[in-house]
């Protein structure tokens, strides 16, 4: 009897002859049989299976020769352009190339092998999907969507195996997914359907996730209350745990659930937090966690280099410019040691972060040598001179009372005769105070006789001058001294009304502070500023040194009448280097005396007299770049440079 059925718009004659009975099993020595194709892009299979690869893709009414059959599969050869290509087909996407039976109709009146042949082309797509980890919603859709198809199967035993293949393929789906619980729900239908074919379809699943998800799903089909117990313990002990989003205490710990996935997280301060992921495989298990140490590493950086470094009163072994390696989270002391020069000392807090950490600092020298001085030749190169600066270049300026108030030197000493003030400076400039540098080169300058502040460019030429003698806002009573900071700010020592006056570099009044007076802020004639590194005002009164901010506000003191550690007799000049410590030239004791930025006695040095080391009526000082210091003694006619000895 014949039949016809419909595929798109033709119709095709086909004998409704079923396969298995046409053939049977056949015989490993019989001849092969000729089918054909009843399906556009039959897969042929490298293994008998309906998940396994397609080798390639057959066009509908394709004739192959089937060797030999495995169950539902045959294995077949076919000729694709010339070549020979051998592999497995499914029973039901082919028919004999001649005569057939009766096969029985799908619920639309089609033939089933047609119906499970699109179903398995869809699964297939869907599986590329997966195995690739693309489009996951889309693979899902269309799993779902098969599985009311698949359920209208005739054949039992075809429903079965391709339902099991779709609740395997969505369960994995749902887990690449993140949908672990959705998962477990598919793979549990899976061994609903039939669990001897769904644990073949799972025998092969190495990850270990999907491997826990599988075991359960069988577990909880069977009937069977799995409690899985997890201890987990870390070195260190003591470490906070969490399992699942719910804190468990500290480590070790133990706990339990009734799936077999933990997500364990491990805190403990000062060390790596540990996260993991873990599918049991039985009912007990025990976990290490080594705790790795957070350390971070410190770069040391001295002026001068070569200090020993010592980390909370252990020695390193190392010296500066290094880096220490390794420092796990914490405090600590840090200590630089040199000789010549004060300890130093400083905290350290190493906190999780990024990069190295930094610290750089300059030594603070306890051992000064005289090096040399500015006065041999010509004889009389300066008549008392009273200040000195130095340029952004390196340059240094000496302002004395000879007739040429201001000269310019290398840093090696030599004037530079080339360089000299214009006539405008010359004619204002009668009785030279203070001099200060700011960064671009001017030159700010005091007249205590003619009370007057004259700003100089670098080419010698007056370019700006303020104040005139009273005591007015704008005026001046003996301005003894200057100093610039790094914003530019320029302030102005008011000897005779005992203040200080803060100007733009414009010459443009931002504040005064100060006045006649003993107590802190108050002045008792004021003599020297100078600007530390953080913009702090350092004043030099009669017998003591305050300390203020750059507004003005009192910060602190120190010194006294005296001729001791910290005390002074009328001295005069002030200076701040880039350590932070505070020179002071104590003028009638004829010596220098540096401390600390909190006013702490670090070091004296001089005594009256003209031989090396020794001076006559210090007035003014500083550092140079080579970390030199340049001292202008107003008695001897010269400048005394002293430096820490090299070890």
């Amino acid at each position: 009897m014949k039949a016809v059925r419909k595929r798109g718009d033709c119709l095709v004659p086909i004998l409704l002859v079923g396969l298995g009975v046409l053939f049977g099993a056949l015989p490993a020595a019989s001849a092969p049989i000729r089918l054909r194709t009843i399906v556009d892009e039959a897969g042929l299979k490298a293994t008998p299976e309906i998940g396994a690869k397609s080798l390639v893709k057959l066009p509908l009414g394709t004739l192959v020769e089937a060797l030999d059959q495995k169950g539902e599969w045959y294995k077949v050869t076919a000729t694709i352009e010339g070549n020979q290509v051998s592999g497995y087909i499914h029973e039901m996407l082919v028919e004999p190339a001649e005569g057939g039976g009766d096969l029985g109709r799908d619920e639309a009146g089609g033939a089933p092998s047609y119906l499970a042949a699109q179903i398995d082309l869809k699964i297939g797509e869907a599986k590329e999907f997966i195995r690739n980890g693309q489009n996951l919603v889309e693979a899902l859709q269309t799993l779902d969507g098969l599985l009311a198809r698949v359920f209208r199967l005739e054949d039992l035993k075809l429903q079965r195996q391709l339902a099991v293949d779709i609740y395997f393929w969505l369960g994995l789906a749902r887990v690449t997914h993140g949908d672990e619980a959705g998962g477990l729900r598919e793979l549990k239908k899976m061994f609903e359907v039939d669990a001897d074919r769904a644990r073949v379809a799972g025998r092969n699943i190495t990850q270990p996730n999907v491997a826990a998800l599988l075991k359960q799903a069988e577990q909880e089909f069977l009937g069977v209350v799995v409690d899985y117990t997890l201890e987990v313990n870390s070195q260190p002990a003591e470490a906070e745990v969490t399992a699942n989003g719910t804190e468990k205490g500290l480590t070790p710990s133990t706990f339990r659930s009734r799936s077999p996935k933990f997500i364990i997280e491990i805190k403990k301060p000062g060390y790596k937090t540990v996260r993991d992921e873990v599918y049991m495989a039985s009912g007990f298990e025990r976990k290490e966690y080594a705790l790795e140490v957070i350390s971070r590493s410190l770069k040391l950086v001295s002026h001068p280099a070569g200090a020993a470094v010592q980390v909370n009163g252990r020695d390193t072994g190392q010296k500066t410019d290094c880096v220490l390696e390794g420092l796990a989270l914490g405090a600590y002391q840090i200590r630089l040691v040199k000789d010549n020069y004060a300890d130093w000392q400083s905290p350290l807090t190493v906190e999780e972060g990024q990069g190295p950490l930094a610290l750089e600092t300059f030594l603070a020298g306890m051992v000064y040598l005289p090096q040399a001085a500015w006065t041999a030749e010509p004889e009389g190169l300066f008549l008392r001179p009273v200040s000195i600066a130095a340029g952004p270049g390196g340059e240094v300026f000496v302002a004395d009372e000879s007739p040429f108030k201001l000269r310019k030197f290398d840093a090696g000493g030599k004037w530079l005769k080339d360089w000299t003030p214009d006539q405008q400076v010359l004619s204002e400039f009668k009785n030279p105070g203070g001099l200060a540098v700011d960064s671009t080169g001017h030159i700010y300058a005091t007249d205590i006789r003619r009370n007057i502040v004259l700003k100089i460019d670098p080419a010698g030429r007056a370019v700006a001058r303020f104040g005139k003698e009273g005591s007015g806002p704008d005026d001046f009573k003996v301005p003894a001294d200057v100093a610039v900071d790094s914003q530019g700010n320029v302030y102005v020592v008011d000897w005779g009304n005992s203040r200080i006056k803060k100007y733009s570099s414009a010459g443009q009044m931002i504040k005064t502070w100060g006045g006649k007076g003993e107590t802190d802020g108050l002045f008792n004639l004021p003599r020297a500023v100078a600007v530390g590194v953080r913009n702090e005002v350092f004043v030099l009164d009669k017998s003591r040194v305050q300390r203020f901010s750059a507004d003005g506000t009192f910060m602190g003191s120190w010194g006294r009448a005296g001729a001791g550690p910290g005390e002074f007799r009328e001295p005069r000049g002030l200076f701040v280097d880039r350590a932070g410590s505070v020179y002071v030239a104590d003028s009638d004791n004829h010596r220098l005396q540096k401390f600390d930025d909190k006013g702490d006695f670090l070091v004296h040095w001089g005594g009256r007299g003209r031989e090396p080391g020794k001076m006559g009526f210090p007035c003014d000082l500083l550092v140079d770049g080579q970390g030199r210091l340049l001292v202008v003694e107003r008695d001897n006619n010269r400048i005394q440079l002293f430096a820490v000895p090299s070890q």
